[in-house]
């Protein structure tokens, strides 16, 4: 049986009725099986379908998408799916499934490409070259989601300078660590700036606005504090750090930020990170920085907090080294940026160049903390403490 299925198959395949049954040369093979196994009276034990290698399982991922595969293997992971829908080999040879679909026979496309109906049971028909289903299509095997990058081992920070409002001579910042901004300082805001406003309760710095006119100017309705560690405390790489309860009231606009010091450049282009903002139901992380010297760019990231979560203390930190700048919040990644971003033609990086002082304030109104003349009076900013660490290097264990 087997020669005569031999000399059978040879004179098959190099006959006409090959070629009109088939539309590519391995499916010869296919055809030739069948009628082998046709004139030994079994031929209900083969169902013609496809053609290649039906050992070859191999599918290699391909740039636009979908699974370089062997059209067995494709109807073999179309099968596996147990739904009903359409299976496509398509002309790059990609695997592709279409849920709820069917072949429609009407279609025409490369006879390089065949689709094929499948079954909820696991089966599938076999391959209609030339002809397409509606779709939509996805590949299949889906694209596998890439392994995320292992973390590097957690940083070490060494404590270098920390403010936990402890030590307040007369019950006011220490002025070895803060100095005070006065007056009107910025950004059409709807405050007078002075030092009575700021205090320390019970371990906290206390930054009070209130609806009052200031003795010294009674064009401004509304006073508050804002404190800087310029001359005072000053750093360059490392963490910064604070732990606070902040204000969310409509015309609220606190903020805890640093900028360069000693420049003897104008903002932007002295750099400025906000570690903490908020305004308007938003909390900000933000980079800003001078792209020239009559633009600014701004590398800003928000989300929205509400007045449950403003009833918690939180914390803000910024992490700097020579790569790379980041904000987070309580410990999740908020923004990050990349200080090679700074280098710009024409103007300096202030965060290769210079170290930066540290502010903490609560302003009012003004372009971004929206109208205030609804809300209740006094609002508070807490501050439980603001550190500044540095990294420790990585040591070796020596076992002796």
């Amino acid at each position: 049986l087997a020669q005569a299925g031999g000399a059978l198959a040879q004179a098959f395949c190099s006959s006409r009725h090959c070629s009109s049954m088939c539309r590519r040369p391995c499916e010869c093979t296919t055809a030739m099986s069948f009628v082998i196994v046709a004139s030994a009276g079994l031929m209900s034990l083969l169902t013609l379908q496809g053609c290649g290698n039906a050992g070859d399982t191999t599918t290699t991922t391909t740039p636009g998408g979908g699974t370089k595969t062997s059209p067995e293997n494709c109807i073999r992971l179309c099968g596996e799916l147990k739904a009903e829908g359409c299976c496509k080999y398509a002309d790059t040879s990609t695997c592709w499934w279409s849920a709820h679909s069917a072949v429609d026979g009407s279609s025409s496309i490369s006879d390089k490409a065949a689709v094929a109906n499948c079954r909820a049971t696991g089966l599938c028909d076999g391959w209609n070259w030339g002809k397409d289903c509606p779709g939509p299509f996805e590949p299949l095997p889906p694209s596998p989601t890439p392994s995320p990058t292992p973390p590097g081992p957690p940083k070490r920070w060494k404590l270098v300078w920390s403010d936990g409002f402890d030590n307040c001579p007369n019950g006011r910042p220490d002025p070895t660590n803060w100095g005070y901004e006065h007056g009107y300082v910025r950004n059409k805001e709807q405050q007078w700036y002075q030092e009575d406003n700021a205090e320390c309760d019970n371990g906290n710095l206390v930054i009070t606005a209130k609806k009052e006119q200031p003795a010294e100017d009674k064009s401004y309705h509304y006073t508050s504090s804002s404190l800087l560690s310029q001359g005072k405390r000053q750093f360059k790489h490392g963490k910064y750090e604070m732990r606070a309860k902040i204000p969310v009231d409509k015309g609220a606009w606190p903020a805890f930020w640093v900028r360069g010091a000693d420049t003897k450049l104008e903002w932007p282009t002295d750099g400025e990170v906000d570690i903490m903002e908020y305004y308007q139901g938003k909390v900000l992380a933000n980079f800003i920085y001078g792209k020239d010297w009559s633009s600014t760019v701004f590398n800003s990231k928000t989300f929205p907090v509400n007045q449950s979560w403003a009833d918690q203390f939180h914390v803000w930190a910024m992490e700097w080294d020579a790569e790379e700048m980041k904000i987070s919040v309580d410990g999740k990644l908020v923004n990050s940026m990349k200080v090679a971003a700074a280098d710009l033609p024409g103007v300096v990086n202030p965060w290769r160049e210079f170290q930066v002082y540290m502010m903490v304030n609560l302003a009012i109104g003004g372009d971004n903390g929206g109208d205030p003349s609804g809300t209740v009076f006094p609002l508070h900013l807490y501050v439980d403490n603001i550190s500044f660490y540095e990294q420790m290097p990585d040591t070796a264990m020596v076992v002796m």
